[in-house]
């Protein structure tokens, strides 16, 4: 009799792999690349938004801080020196009440707007991260019970060239003197 243990076939055992296939290798290299490609793009976007809400904030903050100084000279003012009644220029020269360092002169220089005391020199009133592309005084002349007053106009722009959105504001404002 023979032995048909002998004749049974062997049990293969499949051996464990090691590592991965070039194939795989490659999808996953794909799937990372194009996971990565879509955080960079967000990244640039929250980055470009971000530049354009600094150009806004920086533009309002010193349109505003301007607009609080002029109509802090001009609440107190006693006179307007120019620009003459019914006349418009670029440069604001009053003299206050009780003020020792008469006349304030406001005036538009180089993209800036510069406050002059008495006979010191001018000092700005903006920063360089702000171009000031239009600071207009009208002087009001006064009419009836309404007393002299100066209707101001004021438009800054961002002066970074980084920004691709362009921040811009323009400011109206009368304000009259009191009697």
């Amino acid at each position: 009799m023979k032995n048909f243990q002998s004749l049974k076939p062997k049990s293969f055992k499949l051996k464990a792999r090691q590592g991965m296939t070039l194939l795989e290798t490659l999808i996953y290299a794909a799937i990372f690349a194009t996971m990565m490609g879509f955080v960079i793009i967000v990244l640039f976007q929250i980055v470009d938004t971000q530049r354009g809400h600094q150009g806004r904030v920086e533009v309002e903050t010193e349109a505003n801080f301007v607009m609080r100084k002029l109509s802090w000279a001009l609440e107190g003012a006693q006179s307007i020196n120019s620009p003459a009644a019914g006349a418009s220029s670029s440069q604001l020269s009053i003299n206050k009440f009780n003020f020792s360092q008469n006349p304030l002169v406001f005036g538009l220089v180089a993209g800036t707007v510069q406050l002059a005391r008495g006979a010191s020199s001018a000092i700005p009133l903006t920063n360089s991260s702000v171009e000031v592309t239009e600071l207009t005084f009208e002087h009001l002349a006064p009419s009836g019970a309404r007393p002299d007053g100066v209707k101001v106009t004021l438009s800054l722009t961002a002066s970074s060239s980084a920004n691709i959105v362009k921040a811009t504001t323009t400011l109206k404002n009368t304000i009259y003197l009191e009697k």
